[in-house]
C-alpha cells in the first residue's frame, strides 16, 4: 500500500515518507485543525489528505534541508544573529497562527523544517488547538515535549496556551544560541520527565558563557522574558516579533553565516 513511498522519518506515531516529491505522513491521530491553518510562509501548507484504512495520509512539500533539530546538530549552536533571525520568523508563523485563533502546543526543535530558502516553517500540529477568544485560558489536557513545556502546562494548572507557545519558543532560542536545551540534566540520570519537570516548575536554568560565542545582554535577557515562569508576565508574541523586527538578517548573510557554520 506504500508503493512508491520511501521512509524518510518517524516519531512516536507517525512515518514520514517521499512520494513524487511530496512529503507524506503516514499516521492514525486524525489533525483536525491542520487545514484550518491561516496560509503564512512560516506555517507548512496542507497540500491533500486522504485515509486508507486505519490510518490517514497528509501530503506536503518536502524541505530537503530537514529541521532546525538536524541544523542544530549539524552546527552544534549557532550565532547569536542567525539565532534571532530564526526566531523572529518562527514568531511570525506563531502570530498568524494566535491571531487565527489556534494555539499550536508542541513548538520544538524538530517542529520546524528549515525551508528552501532557509526560512523556518512550523509543522506538526497534530496537537494545535483552537482558543476561545472570550476564554482563552482553560484546562487544556498535557500535551507536547516536556522539556518544551512551560510550567503552567506542567502543573496542570487553567492557562492561555498561546503563552505556553511563547515559553517554547524561549526554550528554542536557548538551545540554538547555547547547544543544549535550557532544563537538562547534566547525567542522563538527571534527564528524565521527573527532574526536568522538577527544574522547569522550578525554574531552574542558567546560560553559560562560552569563550568565542558569548549570549549578548540583549539576547539574555530576551530568553529571561521568554522563560518567564509567570505567563501573565511572559513576553506575548506580538511584542517578541514587534522586538525582533529589527534584527532579521539580509537573506544573503544569512545563508552564508548558516553554510559557514555548518562547516
Amino acid at each position: 500500500q506504500n508503493a512508491g513511498m520511501r521512509i524518510i522519518g518517524s516519531g512516536t506515531f507517525a512515518q514520514v515518507y517521499l512520494q513524487d516529491e511530496l512529503a507524506v505522513k503516514r499516521t492514525r491521530m486524525e489533525c483536525p485543525q491542520w487545514h484550518k491553518l491561516p496560509a503564512h510562509p512560516n506555517i507548512l501548507r496542507l497540500a491533500k489528505m486522504h485515509k486508507q484504512g486505519d490510518h490517514i495520509y497528509y501530503h506536503t512539500k518536502h524541505c530537503v534541508n530537514g529541521d532546525l533539530y538536524k541544523l542544530m546538530a549539524d552546527t552544534g549552536r549557532l550565532t547569536i544573529k542567525p539565532a534571532l533571525h530564526l526566531t523572529l520568523y518562527i514568531a511570525k508563523g506563531l502570530q498568524a497562527m494566535h491571531r487565527a485563533g489556534f494555539s499550536h502546543r508542541d513548538v520544538k526543535l524538530e517542529n520546524v523544517l528549515i525551508g528552501d530558502n532557509h526560512e523556518p516553517i512550523l509543522c506538526d500540529f497534530d496537537f494545535t488547538t483552537t482558543i476561545n477568544p472570550s476564554q482563552p485560558k482553560s484546562q487544556y489536557k498535557r500535551c507536547g515535549s516536556i522539556p518544551y513545556c512551560a510550567p503552567e502546562v506542567i502543573a496542570n494548572a487553567i492557562h492561555d496556551p498561546r503563552a505556553a507557545d511563547c515559553w517554547s519558543l524561549g526554550v528554542c532560542l536557548y538551545a540554538m544560541c547555547v547547544g543544549k536545551l535550557p532544563f537538562d540534566g547534566k547525567t542522563n540520570q538527571e534527564n528524565t520527565d521527573v527532574h526536568i519537570s522538577k527544574r522547569i516548575l522550578q525554574n531552574q536554568y542558567s546560560i553559560p558563557q562560552i569563550p568565542q560565542h558569548t549570549v549578548d545582554a540583549f539576547t539574555m535577557d530576551l530568553i529571561g522574558r521568554l522563560l518567564e515562569w509567570n505567563p501573565d508576565q511572559r513576553l506575548g508574541i506580538d511584542e517578541l516579533v514587534s522586538i525582533l523586527e529589527s534584527h532579521s538578517m539580509d537573506q544573503q548573510e544569512y545563508i552564508q553565516e548558516l553554510t559557514r557554520l555548518r562547516k
